[in-house]
């Protein structure tokens, strides 16, 4: 399916733009998706103490 396809349809969740912005740029940024104390859980499972390198 090409991006006028979907272009086509109705927006639902993402807004006419925010989804035109996808098929631009190949990415999307999508400001305060993610609640900040669930990126704050993110980047303490991330560490380095939870994936220590083993080279």
């Amino acid at each position: 399916m090409l991006a006028e396809d979907i272009l086509r349809h109705p927006a639902r969740v993402l807004s006419q733009n925010q989804r035109e912005a996808y098929f631009r740029d190949g990415f999307l940024v999508v400001e305060s998706l993610i609640p900040e104390d669930g990126i704050d859980g993110i980047n303490a499972y991330a560490s380095a103490d939870a994936f220590p390198y083993t080279g």
